[in-house]
C-alpha cells in the first residue's frame, strides 16, 4: 500500500461512530478468546485421542471441561471417556450432577440410564438414580408411584443379589412403607431372607418390628388374611372364633425365622470369601495376588455350589474389580458358553472391545468360537483389528494365517505371510514367519523346492538368523534318497560367508560340517583339509582323524577308559543317552533339535512380547 492510502484507511477508522468501533472490537476479542479456548482443550484432548488408554489424561480432561459453562463440552469429554472406562460409577454419578446443574432434567435421566446399563451392579448408582427420579416426580406434583415402584423392582432384579446391596433393600422398604403401601412390604421381606448380603440380620429384627407394630388387616392383602385364618383354623389347634392378632403375627413370623436361618447358612459360607475383597470397585492400578486368588476361589465356590443366578452376579462383581485380567473374562466365557454360546460371545466381545483392546489371548478365544460357529469373516476381523492396534504380534499373526489355511484359501495364505515377512519390525519375529512359510509349503503342501526357495530368500532378509540356517540344513539333510552333498555344501557356504553371524557360531556350523563330512565324503583329502581349515580359522586343536572314528588311545588306556573319560578328565555327560541317529563324534547338535528348540524360543517370545504389549 501506498503512503497515501493508509492515511485514507486510518482517516476512515477515525471517523467510524465510537459504538460501531467497540462492536467491532468486541467481536474480534470474542473470536481471538474462542480460539484460544478451543487450543486449550485440544491440549487435553490430545493425550487421550494418541493413547485412550491413558487414564491420568482422561482425568485432566475431565476435570477441565467440568469447569466449562457449555455442556456440551462436557458431554463429549464424558461420553468419550465411557467408551474406554464405564466401570467407573463415580464418574457416571459426577457426570449426572453436572447435567442437573444445567437444569437438563431429561439429560440426567439419560445419563442415569446409561450408567446403569454400564454397570448395573453398582448400588451407589442405583441410589442416586432412583434419589433423582423420585425427588423429581415428587417436584411435579404428578402421581407416578407405580413408575417409581418400577424402577426400584428393576434396581432389584438387576442387582438385589449383591452381597452389599443391603442400602438399595432398605430405601425399597422405607419408600414403600412412605407412601403408604404396606401391604407391600412383607413380600419385599419374603425376597430379602433368602438371599445372602452383609447386613442380613437386621431384616429378621425390621420384619418382626413392622408385623408387630401393624395390624396384620392393615400389612397383608384379604388373600393372604383368609389364606392364613383359614391355616390355623385347619390346624386344630384353635377354633375360628379364638383367631387373635397375636396368633395371626406369630404365624407370620415363625416361617420367615426359619428363612433367615437358612440364610444364615449360605452368608458364613461366603463370608470369609467377602470379607477378602478390599477393592470391589474398578480401577487402573493392579490387584494385588491375593485378591486375584481371593476371586478365583470364590467363583469356583460358588459354581460348585451351582445357582446360576449368584454365579452370574458373581462373575459381574468380579469383572468390575478385574476388567482388565483376560483370565476372569476368559473363565466366565467358558462358563457360559455350554448353555448359551452366542452369550458367550457377547462376553468375549465385551472384553475385546472396551476393557482389553490390547490382549491378545481374549482375542484369539473370541476369534475362535465365532470360527467354531462357521463365522469365519467375522473371526479373521477380530485378529485384524488387534493387529492394527498392536502390529507384529507373532501369535496373533500366526492364529490368522492358520485360519486361512483351515478355510484352504492358500492366496490368503501367501499375502498374509508376505506382509508379516515385509512389516515385521523384529528379526526375530521376520525369521519366525520366514520359517513357517517353508514348514507350510513342506509339509502342507509338500512342495520342497518353495520350502526351500522361501528359506534362501528368507536367509537374505535376516542374515543373523541362526536358526533359519539350521532349518535350511535340516531340510536338505532330510529328504529321502541319498544326500545332496552339493546343496549341503552350498548350504555351508553361505554361512561361512556372512559376516553377520558370529565367530561362535560359525564355529558351531564348522563342526556340523566336519560331522557331515566324516558321514558322507568319500575323499579323506577333503576331510583332512577341512580339519586343518577349522583349526586354524578358530585356533582349535580337534582330535585327528581316524577311520575308527575314534579318538586315539593314550599309554596304558583301555578302550573302555577312553569311553568313560573326556580329555579333561570329566566323566561323558552324553552316556546313558540314546545314540543319534546320525553319529556325531563332534559333539555337534543335531540340526533338527537345535530348530524345534528355536521354534519353542519363538513361541515363547511371541507370547511374551504380546504380554508386555
Amino acid at each position: 500500500r501506498t503512503d497515501i492510502e493508509m492515511e485514507n484507511q486510518t482517516d476512515m477508522q477515525a471517523a467510524q461512530p465510537p459504538q460501531q468501533q467497540n462492536e467491532s472490537t468486541d467481536q474480534v476479542a470474542d473470536e481471538n478468546t474462542n480460539m484460544v479456548a478451543e487450543d486449550e482443550i485440544e491440549t487435553y484432548w490430545k493425550p487421550v485421542r494418541e493413547n485412550p488408554s491413558d487414564f491420568d489424561s482422561w482425568t485432566y480432561l475431565l476435570q477441565y471441561v467440568e469447569k466449562k459453562e457449555d455442556f456440551s463440552y462436557i458431554s463429549g469429554a464424558y461420553n468419550e471417556f465411557f467408551k474406554h472406562y464405564p466401570y467407573c460409577y463415580g464418574y457416571w454419578k459426577k457426570y449426572a450432577e453436572l447435567a442437573i446443574r444445567s437444569n437438563d432434567s431429561s439429560q440426567v435421566l439419560q445419563i442415569y440410564e446409561a450408567g446403569v446399563n454400564a454397570i448395573p451392579l453398582s448400588i451407589d448408582l442405583w441410589e442416586s438414580y432412583l434419589s433423582f427420579y423420585s425427588k423429581s416426580v415428587e417436584e411435579s406434583g404428578e402421581n407416578r408411584v407405580d413408575e417409581i415402584r418400577g424402577l426400584y423392582q428393576r434396581a432389584i432384579a438387576t442387582a438385589g443379589l449383591e452381597f452389599v446391596s443391603d442400602v438399595l433393600w432398605n430405601s425399597y422398604i422405607a419408600w414403600e412403607k412412605a407412601s403408604g403401601s404396606l401391604k407391600n412390604v412383607i413380600p419385599i421381606y419374603d425376597q430379602i431372607l433368602k438371599i445372602p448380603t452383609r447386613q442380613y440380620g437386621s431384616y429378621i429384627l425390621s420384619l418382626t418390628d413392622f408385623i408387630n407394630n401393624n395390624a396384620p388387616e392393615d400389612i397383608l392383602t384379604e388373600e393372604s388374611l383368609a389364606s392364613i385364618r383359614s391355616e390355623i383354623a385347619s390346624s386344630g389347634e384353635a377354633a375360628e372364633q379364638e383367631i387373635t392378632t397375636e396368633s395371626l403375627r406369630a404365624l407370620l413370623i415363625k416361617p420367615r425365622q426359619a428363612l433367615y436361618s437358612a440364610n444364615e447358612e449360605e452368608v458364613k459360607k461366603r463370608w470369609g470369601f467377602e470379607d477378602k475383597i478390599k477393592r470391589p470397585y474398578f480401577h487402573v492400578k493392579p490387584l494385588e495376588q491375593d485378591q486375584l486368588a481371593n476371586w478365583r476361589e470364590y467363583l469356583d465356590f460358588e459354581i460348585e455350589q451351582g445357582d446360576p443366578n449368584r454365579i452370574r452376579i458373581l462373575f459381574e462383581r468380579c469383572l468390575i474389580a478385574c476388567a482388565l485380567y483376560e483370565e476372569f473374562w476368559l473363565k466366565y466365557a467358558k462358563y457360559v458358553e455350554e448353555e448359551n454360546p452366542k452369550g458367550s460371545l457377547t462376553i468375549m466381545e465385551n472384553a475385546c472391545t472396551v476393557h482389553l483392546p490390547r490382549k491378545h489371548s481374549i482375542h484369539i478365544a473370541w476369534a475362535t468360537a465365532e470360527e467354531k460357529l462357521g463365522n469365519y469373516d467375522r473371526a479373521d476381523g477380530i485378529l485384524k483389528a488387534l493387529l492394527d492396534r498392536v502390529p507384529d504380534l507373532a501369535v496373533v499373526t500366526m492364529h490368522r494365517i492358520n485360519l486361512a489355511r483351515r478355510c484352504g484359501n492358500s492366496d490368503k495364505i501367501n499375502n498374509l505371510y508376505s506382509e508379516a515377512i515385509s512389516n515385521s519390525k523384529s528379526s526375530l519375529t521376520r525369521s519366525l514367519y520366514i520359517s513357517q512359510l517353508s514348514k507350510y509349503h513342506l509339509q502342507v503342501r509338500g512342495d520342497v523346492n518353495a520350502a526351500r526357495q522361501t528359506l534362501t530368500e528368507g536367509i537374505e532378509k535376516c542374515k543373523e538368523s541362526e536358526s533359519l540356517y539350521w532349518q535350511l540344513l535340516d531340510l536338505e539333510l532330510s529328504q529321502p534318497g541319498c544326500v545332496d552333498k552339493t546343496r549341503i555344501e552350498a548350504v555351508f557356504s553361505i554361512i561361512f560367508a556372512n559376516d553377520a553371524l558370529s565367530s561362535t557360531c560359525k564355529e558351531e556350523f564348522s563342526r556340523m560340517r566336519l560331522n557331515f563330512l566324516e558321514d558322507f565324503e568319500a575323499d579323506i583329502r577333503r576331510i583332512k583339509e577341512a580339519y586343518e581349515v577349522h583349526e586354524k580359522t578358530y585356533n582349535v586343536e580337534l582330535p585327528k582323524y581316524t577311520n575308527s572314528r575314534k579318538r586315539p588311545l593314550e599309554d596304558g588306556q583301555s578302550d573302555t577308559q577312553a569311553k568313560q573319560l573326556k580329555p579333561d578328565g570329566s566323566a561323558d555327560l552324553n552316556s546313558g543317552m540314546s545314540a543319534p541317529t546320525t553319529p556325531n563324534p563332534m559333539g555337534v547338535p543335531d540340526p533338527s533339535m537345535y530348530y524345534q528348540q528355536q521354534q519353542q524360543q519363538w513361541a515363547a517370545y511371541g507370547q511374551v512380547r504380546s504380554y508386555l504389549l
